[in-house]
């Protein structure tokens, strides 16, 4: 069998992030045909760690415990040239608050500064000789210069889970009017982007939306899309749930994603409040980790909860409307695919469903606006039959395009 090194910032489990349910639902499936080795920061061995092990008993795991030392050394190389940088673009914009908010969570003033120590490199080409590595797939934007660091002879494919440069121009178009010398940083950070993939055999990302957008600048590189499959074992079987509304709208993600906050902050601002008039009996279910800070400003509102990680989302999920008022980033948001899994309608802005294959006023209602979120609401709490049709549509329309063992079969081919 092939032998494969994977490399990521984050250990896969548990399953709280999109992003660890995109890396885990591939190493799960592929664990059988693959000796795999898993490599990512990690400095204690804690729970989650333990339970993986007993999970994936096939899969080498090797967490890379960080020194002291190598954390000084980012938070100098990284942190404060990135937070000098910011606050100087935020002086010399002087403006109104939510701009300001944009600012101090974009990733864009560290993007072209991520730190990898050369005692990571060296360690990950010791793993490539002791398992005799044949492929070494990173993951994520936080390690795409490992490309251009790693000096040996081995294939290495990246792992593109969101195009930085298009999330990066996304935020700034949400400042209104721009400066010349945002434009300047946008134009660096997606020239260093691209060049850090060129170093890559192969580039892959999880839709095919992002394959065009990401040949357009590398002409002659190998980019495949490689999207992810729905779980087998958590599909939506339609006969065995009520599929009535029941005065639930569902919001999926984290407060650590700068998109989550950004995408629920304009929703609880600018419809919410529209929504609560005409429908005084519907809460918003908030599922995801936030921190306490982000959710100060609502939390006087009593038909507002935020319920935290939430394991089983079948009973939260279920007899919902799904909203996804994402308005930055790229990639594919595994929020639609849990949406899609437990049979929810969705109500969507275009970059939140960006790269899935879903006909709007079909599949799912399509609302960029305040005034359209609301109307979409409107529709669906009004119309039972719609609310039905738009289920069954969304989840036959996804596993006639993205078939669970065609998908895996996609991702072998990569390997192979």
């Amino acid at each position: 069998m092939k032998n494969v090194l994977i490399v990521t910032p984050f250990m896969p489990y548990p399953l709280n992030s999109g992003g660890n349910i995109a890396q885990f639902v591939f190493i799960d499936k592929l664990r059988d045909d693959y000796n795999l080795y898993l490599l990512f920061p990690q400095n204690e061995i804690d729970d989650n760690f333990t339970k993986l092990s007993l999970i994936w008993s096939n899969v080498t795991l090797l967490p890379f415990k960080e020194t002291f030392n190598l954390k000084v050394k980012r938070y100098i190389s990284q942190k404060i040239p990135a937070i000098f940088e910011k606050y100087i673009t935020i002086y010399s914009l002087n403006k109104r608050y939510y701009d300001i908010n944009i600012l101090y969570n974009t990733k864009m003033f560290e993007s072209d500064k991520y730190y990898i120590d050369k005692e990571f490199v060296r360690y990950i080409e010791k793993l490539v000789t002791i398992y005799n590595i044949d492929l070494i797939q990173v993951e994520f934007y936080d390690f795409i210069s490992l490309g251009k660091l790693l000096s040996i002879n081995v294939e290495k494919v990246f792992i593109h889970h969101e195009i930085r440069f298009v999330r990066e121009s996304r935020e700034m178009k949400l400042l209104k009017p721009s400066n010349s010398r945002i434009q300047r940083l946008l134009e660096k950070n997606k020239l260093h982007e691209i060049s850090m993939l060129s170093f890559y055999d192969k580039i892959v990302t999880l839709s095919k939306v992002d394959v065009e957008i990401l040949q357009s600048n590398l002409p002659n590189k190998n980019i495949l899309p490689s999207p992810i499959p729905i779980l087998p074992n958590i599909n939506f079987l339609h006969n065995n749930y009520s599929v009535e509304f029941s005065n639930k709208l569902v919001f999926l993600g984290g407060g650590a994603h700068f998109p989550n906050v950004d995408g629920l902050t304009w929703f609880l601002d600018n419809v919410w409040e529209m929504i609560k008039i005409d429908f005084p009996d519907v809460n918003l279910f908030i599922v995801g980790s936030w921190p306490e800070h982000k959710i100060r400003k609502f939390k006087n509102d009593s038909r507002v909860k935020f319920l935290g990680f939430v394991e089983d989302l079948s009973d939260i999920l279920i007899g919902s409307i799904f909203i996804i008022p994402i308005r930055i980033g790229s990639g594919i948001r595994m929020k639609i695919v849990e949406a899609i899994n437990l049979g929810c309608p969705i109500i969507s802005t275009t970059v939140g469903i960006e790269g899935i294959n879903l006909e709007p006023n079909t599949d799912y209602l399509l609302s960029d606006t305040p005034l359209d979120f609301l109307k979409s609401v409107k529709t669906l709490i009004g119309n039972p039959e719609l609310y039905r049709l738009l289920i069954n549509n969304s989840k036959n329309n996804y596993n006639r395009h993205y078939s669970f063992d065609a998908l895996i079969k996609q991702r072998k081919n990569i390997y192979n």
